[in-house]
């Protein structure tokens, strides 16, 4: 008596692997887009919470409550002041976008006042 396997068993194993493989690749791909997702809800709440921060230190140039005016902060002013810390890319001291790997955050903040409450909303320029 021969051992080892038939060429029947053989392919199917394989054919059994290629439908595991087939299940599990959009599964890990879902997973993973959801974490990049995830991170980049967390980045840019903490860009929020940075440029509470640079409120708090620059209340003159916030704008007047019912005035109806908005302050544009810039993330690079963020970094420059030392409110959120930034990470090289070709050579320039950005905050990273973790959906896109190798690139930057390119939005900006935007303060209002209304109800004498400041409002900070991060507006994205296509991250």
């Amino acid at each position: 008596m021969k051992k080892g396997f038939t060429l029947i068993e053989l392919l199917t194993v394989l054919v059994i692997l290629g439908l595991i493989g087939m299940i599990a690749y959009p599964v890990v791909l879902g997973v993973l887009n959801d974490s990049k997702q995830s991170a980049y809800d967390s980045q840019v709440k903490l860009v929020l919470k940075a440029s509470k921060e640079w409120g708090i230190d620059h209340i003159t140039e916030l704008p007047e409550c019912g005035s109806g005016s908005n302050k544009r902060l810039e993330l690079n002013d963020l970094i420059s002041g030392g409110y959120i810390n930034g990470t090289v890319i070709n050579g320039n001291e950005v905050i990273e976008n973790p959906k896109k790997k190798g690139n930057s955050l390119s939005g900006y903040i935007s303060i209002t006042c209304s109800s004498n409450k400041y409002e900070y909303k991060y507006i994205s320029n296509g991250d």
